[in-house]
């Protein structure tokens, strides 16, 4: 693990993290290197991460993969329950969270410790309290919000009864994961995020699916803070799991091409995140239409700040 350096206090300093997490493990760069990242405010280095590319992201899901068929098959209430624990977890540590995010892309401190709990918020949403509702507006200047939206959510996947053409007969639409989900994030300083993973994570994790994460290498710490709190929720091992470094080409390229993540009666799922180049989308979406894979991009932002 990376240590957090003296110009950033935190109550938790082991959520300073500058590890990958495959498999429900803390690993490295298989070739050893790594990338520094720095504090923009600053230009001061804040740690290394390991520069993970191909090999790295293959094990990834493969570690996904295997640990498929346990966590599909729990009930949407007891993977509502983990998530939940994840949001608790993050709001315990929602300060300590903020100022890591603070530290690397620049956003003010009281914007970032809103973020935490806007991310939060979904993933406890979507593991299933009926009694709350999505995120308003207002909410949505704020980030844990995300895991609790989604912890609730998760307990109210219904199918549906279809009248069908033929007499006296119903056609049943029976809702599952579809399996592995690959999730490439940049990061954004605006209101709506982010450094943080959670809005690409929770919703996968709450109804089944395993998610591989590429984080941005300018802001990698947030995700991997977020990935310890997970483990420590319980999170089952393979179930989150998390790339980290600068060989985005070669992340991608296993993402959209990994057969693992396009099942023969079913498409694939490699999500881009918010604020992506419209330039990094199109490219993924060339990658991923020899497997067939079906892509969520939101992408084009463009809201310089000074």
């Amino acid at each position: 693990m990376t240590s957090a350096p003296s110009s950033l206090p935190l109550k938790d300093p082991s959520l300073f993290v500058g590890r990958g997490f495959i498999g429900g493990e803390w690993v490295g760069a298989d070739d050893g290197s790594t990338v520094d990242v720095t504090d923009p405010a600053s230009g001061l280095c804040l740690g290394s991460i390991p520069n993970m590319g191909g090999s790295e992201t293959r094990r990834a899901v493969e570690a996904a993969e295997a640990a498929f068929a346990s966590w599909r098959s729990k009930t949407g209430k007891e993977r509502g329950a983990v998530l939940r624990r994840w949001f608790d977890l993050i709001m315990a540590n929602q300060q300590d969270l903020a100022a890591i995010m603070t530290a690397e892309c620049g956003k003010p401190m009281a914007e970032a410790v809103g973020e935490i709990a806007y991310g939060a918020s979904i993933v406890e949403w979507c593991a299933g309290d009926t009694s709350l509702s999505p995120p308003s507006a207002l909410t949505q200047a704020l980030g844990a919000s995300f895991v609790e939206w989604f912890a609730e959510e998760a307990k109210r996947v219904y199918g549906d009864v279809v009248p069908n053409t033929t007499p006296g007969t119903r056609i049943l639409v029976l809702k599952q994961p579809v399996g592995v989900v690959g999730a490439v994030t940049p990061w954004s300083s605006d209101p709506n995020p982010n450094p943080n993973p959670n809005p690409r994570c929770a919703p996968a994790l709450a109804v089944g699916c395993p998610v591989v994460v590429k984080p941005s290498e300018l802001t990698p710490f947030s995700a991997s803070a977020l990935a310890l709190l997970a483990e420590r929720a319980g999170m089952p091992s393979g179930v989150l799991n998390l790339v980290l470094g600068a060989k985005a080409q070669e992340v991608g390229d296993e993402l959209c091409s990994n057969p693992t993540l396009t099942p023969a009666t079913c498409p694939g799922r490699v999500p881009a995140c918010p604020a992506g180049s419209t330039a990094v989308g199109k490219q993924l979406l060339r990658q991923s239409a020899a497997t067939v894979k079906k892509v969520s991009m939101e992408l084009g932002g463009h809201a310089p700040l000074i």
